[in-house]
């Protein structure tokens, strides 16, 4: 069984600050299932570098749509 260490895993407001975006954006995402994350209850957390690896993947393909951080 693997195990993740918590502190791997950021919040919303982290991440918002980190990509340089609104809160309202990365709930926006989230919700539509454009950010890959992981759901504890009610609560989103985010892999910092998941999520920045699937920005590089959608840009690389030429499937980058204006709502995509660079």
């Amino acid at each position: 069984m693997e195990s993740h260490d918590s502190s791997e895993l950021i919040d919303v407001r982290e991440l918002a600050k980190r990509l340089n975006v609104a809160v309202s954006w990365v709930y926006e995402r989230t919700r539509s299932g454009a950010i890959p994350c992981v759901r504890l209850g009610k609560y989103v957390r985010f892999n910092p570098a998941e999520v920045m690896a699937f920005f590089r993947t959608r840009g690389k393909g030429g499937n980058a749509t204006k709502d995509t951080v660079s």
